[in-house]
């Protein structure tokens, strides 16, 4: 067993870790305030922050409000270096950010996938990665982010398959954008990117949020978990969408019957009003549309509003039954219209929860469309101060 050494150099590089991840995660500080997140001594608190100053990696951000005595000075990351790109790659399109380290949004993008085949999409994945890093003119790119739909696996940055995709398999995204760009790329499942940009900025205050579910209401449906703080799911672990809600139910585009995602994503409700209705084929309905005619009694459509709360409902439970969840997040494009499905959904929860001693909480994301992406910027931000060298 190789014994570590603790020597004064490593104690230095600890230390000066521990003061910028403080700054990273709670925002401008003082002094004071570094010490009594971090437990380091005053001493040592003066001395870090003075040699992170030189490094240029924070920067004084302005002064305690207040006439009486001297005014605390507080530090923030500096914006101006080290930057990051979050990349959102799925079906619909790529939306692309280029973010400071503490999740300053400095340019967005957003490239339509017009042609759903491998080679269509790497040229549209590098000429948004190409857009962000010509507009950032010093060259302050130091990581790439990508959340990506389907199976991912992650450890070693192969997108294993992405729905809908023509010749897309096992593809290694992550050596083909570190070969184009030369920076280190990262790829993550896009519901845990999403759920690291909830936990980051709506969740971080909210106490009772500690073991977490997250839901991707889209074109699919996808699952992120985070149980006493660490995310848990990641690539092909976390399906939801394809679980059997209804053995007797619709055809599902994996080959089984009844998977949640033909009741309770974009892609199967409209699927669904095809079936039933036997109209014919409309670009100009979507899920939206099917909104307004349920609302105006049509009875199609209402009934797949009723089955998608009953059976989301039933899969939520059965999350509920089997995991320590105390809150649920649903973000996606189907949140728009949870008037029509949400309170059914809480009932059906509700009437399935087997027993539980503290409520569970439901919430819908206020997210913006860009979370993915965002979420996935955050990821990497903490990763390289993680990874900084302070030599």
């Amino acid at each position: 067993m190789t014994k570590r050494i603790i020597t004064t150099a490593s104690i230095r590089q600890n230390n000066l870790h521990t003061v910028i991840l403080a700054i990273h995660k709670y925002g401008p500080m003082s002094k004071r305030d570094i010490q009594a997140k971090t437990m380091l001594s005053w001493g040592s608190v003066c001395t870090m922050v003075e040699e992170l100053e030189k490094l240029g990696l924070i920067v004084p951000s302005g002064k305690s409000t207040g006439s009486v005595g001297r005014r605390a000075v507080y530090y923030a990351l500096n914006t101006k270096i080290n930057h990051i790109i979050g990349i959102d790659l799925n079906i619909m399109g790529i939306t692309a950010v280029l973010t400071d380290l503490r999740y300053g949004i400095l340019k967005q993008t957003f490239h339509p996938l017009n042609i759903l085949t491998y080679n269509n999409v790497i040229e549209t994945l590098f000429s948004a990665i190409s857009e962000l890093i010509d507009f950032d003119e010093k060259g302050n790119v130091i990581g790439i982010g990508v959340a990506v739909q389907g199976q991912v696996d992650t450890e070693h940055g192969i997108s294993l398959k992405l729905p809908q995709v023509s010749e897309w398999k096992d593809v290694r995204l992550t050596e083909l954008i570190e070969k184009k760009f030369d920076i280190k790329t990262f790829i993550m499942h896009d519901p845990d990117c999403i759920m690291v940009a909830e936990k980051m900025l709506e969740l971080q205050n909210v106490p009772d949020a500690n073991n977490i579910a997250l839901l991707r209401l889209d074109k699919g449906i996808g699952l992120s978990l985070s149980i006493d703080g660490v995310i848990s799911t990641g690539g092909y672990i976390s399906e939801l969408g394809h679980i059997c809600v209804n053995s007797d139910g619709p055809l599902c585009m994996c080959g089984n019957r009844g998977c949640l995602k033909t009741y309770a994503s974009v892609d199967g409700i409209l699927r669904r009003y095809y079936e039933l209705s036997g109209s014919p084929y409309d670009p100009n309905v979507d899920f939206k549309a099917l909104a307004l005619m349920a609302v105006e009694g049509n009875e199609i459509c209402l009934s797949i509003f009723d089955d998608m709360s009953k059976y989301l409902g039933i899969a939520l439970s059965t999350l509920v039954n089997i995991l320590p969840i105390d809150t649920i997040v649903l973000y996606g494009t189907m949140i728009q219209v949870k008037d029509l499905f949400g309170d059914k959904m809480l009932e059906y929860m509700s009437q399935h929860i087997f027993y539980r001693v503290n409520p569970v909480t439901v919430r819908y994301s206020e997210l913006d469309l860009n979370a993915p992406a965002l979420g996935a910027a955050l990821a990497v931000s903490d990763i390289v101060i993680n990874s900084m060298d302070f030599e």
